[in-house]
């Protein structure tokens, strides 16, 4: 895979900043001239009143200000000389103007080493990202600094884009006990045999990320067992590295697998746990990823599950295609949110779309994005009779529990339209369906769709939920979803809506123009 694009792709995942960092001066010319503190002032008199209030109020001001701004403060008076050295630092390394180039970077390291060994208060949040094959030495000296100045968030990403060589961290980011939050990014974990597993190692870290780390299953076990507190668990663009991923930390809440591959999660006692969010690399995954749920008694939002290539185990019960019937201690009833990524051209992944479903009961939002067959998929065999959409019975959550339907990609041909039909006749509780056509389909084909659309609704005398068809206005990341902790749905559904059924007033369709 192109280095250019996991670099990219880690980026994008990374965290911002609590408040701006400024303008990026990285890599800029001694030459560069900053504008200066008196320019921006007018200098007509008048008295002083914010130089009088105390230091604790100054530093709450100076605390909401970008780090170049708070730096300049310090010409205003003696009063706020040096005054900003003593709030918590947010930093990152492309912030300071040196004369450094692309290629050589060093002088930019060197100024960065003198700036944090000058600083004089904590260091709240830092952002580091170099080539730290060239300045090994640096990291060794600033992970040493690191572990006596308090330190909150460390996100440390290795970058070299080609070639793409990935060195070893430093033993010594264990020593960095006050962590809340750490995100670590294209390195060689340290080799943890022989250390003790304590919880003093990380006993804040509330927020981990593991983006494209080279690491064993035991190096994870040893980073999860040394944090007690963590909350937040993610991984970007990690691909079998850890292979095996067993959760047991009572306090962990999220779990988010962004671009990664794993060959077994197991959600063993994870008794907090409240969401699971998947997103494999790559469109259809041929390796099958086992997922494991034990006692998850919280867990309520949980996708994408792939038909394809996820085996899924709950208890002692490996769901299989074809399950008429659900055992209740081989369902999850806390479920509320569940997204699954199916190819209706193949059967066995339609009858394992069904047995999901009834693993979950009480579902009551359901996303499906439609996946296209492989050029490997030899048992696509067409569309599934009538006879067997009509004999469907025994999944709770379409019949009792579904309020909302996303159908994501959708043609309305073969087994999705046979599906929508199952829909529109047994999901009584239904208030909502959304259905969001591909992003390059001509008009014609949403002709198609409308039409049928419309067939059904007027057949389905009892509906009375909402319809809207959606056309995307391109493709979209959607990790700032799958990482937003407030968003009850996690699962987007963005785009232009082009008909809209309004089920409480009637059956007629309304064209929402541009």
């Amino acid at each position: 895979m192109d280095s250019r694009y996991i670099f990219e792709t880690v980026e994008c995942c990374l965290p911002e900043p609590p408040i701006p960092a400024g303008p990026c001066y990285r890599y800029r010319s001694r030459g560069y001239n900053h504008r200066t503190l008196s320019s921006t002032f007018p200098s007509d008199g008048g008295e002083d009143h914010i130089s009088a209030l105390p230091d604790d109020l100054r530093l709450n001001i100076l605390s909401r200000l970008p780090l170049a701004d708070a730096g300049r403060t310090s010409v205003v008076s003696k009063c706020w000389r040096g005054l900003w050295k003593r709030n918590p630092l947010i930093f990152r390394g492309d912030q300071l103007t040196t004369d450094a180039s692309y290629w050589d970077d060093a002088p930019l390291v060197e100024e960065i080493s003198k700036f944090l060994e000058s600083y004089e208060g904590a260091f709240g949040w830092l952002h580091l990202c170099f080539d730290y094959v060239k300045h090994e030495g640096a990291l060794t000296n600033w992970l040493r600094l690191f572990a006596t100045k308090d330190l909150k968030t460390l996100i440390l990403v290795h970058e070299r884009q080609y070639p793409l060589v990935i060195p070893r961290l430093p033993v010594s980011v264990l020593s960095c006990s006050t962590l809340r939050r750490l995100y670590l990014g294209l390195w060689k974990f340290p080799d943890t045999t022989g250390l003790a597993r304590s919880p003093g190692v990380f006993p804040f870290l509330e927020e981990l990320g593991i983006c494209h780390i080279i690491m064993q299953d035991h190096d994870f076990e040893y980073l999860i067992a040394c944090s007690p507190q963590l909350k937040t668990l993610n991984f970007i663009q990690s691909y079998k590295s850890p292979s095996r991923v067993h959760i047991s930390s009572p306090a962990l809440s999220r779990i988010v697998l962004w671009l990664s591959t794993v060959e077994e999660l197991a959600l063993v006692t994870p008794t907090r746990l409240q969401r699971l969010i998947l997103e494999p690399c790559g469109k259809r995954p041929t390796n099958n990823t086992s997922v494991v749920i034990g006692n998850a008694p919280q867990l309520e939002v949980i996708g994408y599950l792939q038909t394809a290539s996820h085996v899924l185990t709950i208890g002692d019960t490996i769901v299989t295609a074809g399950l008429k019937y659900m055992r209740p201690e081989a369902t999850v009833p806390s479920v509320k949110v569940l997204a699954l990524k199916v190819c209706f051209g193949v059967d066995k992944e339609v009858k394992m779309l069904l047995s999901f479903l009834r693993c979950f009961p009480c579902v009551e939002t359901l996303h499906i994005r439609m996946m296209p067959p492989s050029s490997e998929d030899n048992e696509a065999n067409g569309e599934l009779s009538n006879v067997f959409w009509q004999t469907v019975a025994g999944v709770e959550c379409i019949e009792s529990h579904l309020t909302k339907v996303v159908l994501d990609q959708t043609t309305m041909v073969g087994n999705e339209f046979g599906f929508i039909k199952m829909l529109f006749e047994k999901a009584e509780m239904l208030q909502e369906m959304v259905l969001v056509l591909p992003w390059k389909f001509r008009w014609c084909k949403q002709q198609e769709v409308i039409d049928k659309v419309a067939e059904q609704r007027a057949n389905a005398m009892f509906a009375k939920f909402e319809l809207r068809l959606l056309v995307p206005l391109g493709p979209e990341s959607s990790w700032s979803y799958a990482s937003a902790v407030s968003a009850s749905d996690p699962f987007p559904s963005v785009g232009r809506t082009i008909l809209w059924s309004p089920g409480a007033l009637g059956r007629n369709l309304r064209w929402i123009r541009d």
